[in-house]
């Protein structure tokens, strides 16, 4: 059933100047003289814009994610739910990666030593740790009405290997609340199909142009 338009809206009737009379009647309270302001958009064509960082490897997307997590929350007063990674080393050179969740949890997400039926090239990756901390974290950041946005580091084949995860990223897309993830710079099938979501824009990170983003994603969000 649709709703007459004439009613008491954001639009006009809560300006300071408003001294129109009203009338109730059916749940409402209607403006005879209701006026759409055209200045702003209907309500319909206001959508969020969930943030996708892409890159090589290499290119900082980790650390882009910590830099807009620090000033997400100094300059926008939201508060953050989800995950992000860290490389391990051994010596110079990169042995896996470390899980860690908004909320204090971490764990080993993948080494090269790690013994693990599921492998994503060089690494087996402890698919418990990733549900357990990693898809956890989202679900939880989906459903706490004290999480504003959703920090997911990252969409890659090493993390698709779970299917509950896979489940939790389209959750977290598609609930209300901003995403910013990172994502794997080349794939098909899954990433294919998050890529090419209407609700989502891409952000190209690169050594030369990683210093500048956090100034222009932060508005993104606001």
């Amino acid at each position: 059933m649709a709703v007459d338009e004439n009613q008491l809206c954001v639009i006009c009737a809560w300006r300071g100047t408003c001294s129109k009379k009203f009338s109730g009647g059916g749940g409402y309270l209607h403006c005879a003289d209701f006026v759409r302001d055209i200045a702003l958009k209907p309500p319909q064509e206001i959508k969020k814009v969930n943030i996708l960082l892409t890159g090589k490897p290499g290119s900082g997307k980790t650390t882009l994610v910590i830099k807009l997590v620090t000033e997400m929350i100094s300059q926008l007063r939201v508060r953050p739910g989800g995950f992000y990674t860290h490389e391990t080393k051994e010596g110079f050179f990169r042995s896996g990666f470390k899980i860690f969740s908004f909320d204090g949890k971490e764990a080993v997400l993948a080494d090269t030593k790690l013994e693990s039926p599921y492998k994503s090239g060089k690494y087996g990756v402890d698919i418990k740790a990733l549900e357990d901390i990693g898809v956890a974290s989202i679900e939880s950041a989906v459903s706490d009405k004290d999480k504003d946005v959703i920090v997911i580091d990252e969409i890659g084949s090493m993390e698709t290997l779970s299917d509950r995860f896979k489940e939790a990223v389209l959750k977290a897309l598609d609930s209300p609340k901003i995403v910013v993830a990172t994502i794997q710079h080349e794939g098909n099938g899954y990433i294919f199909q998050i890529k090419n979501r209407e609700d989502v824009k891409i952000i190209e990170v690169t050594e030369a142009n990683r210093e500048m983003l956090v100034e222009k994603i932060i508005p993104m969000m606001s």
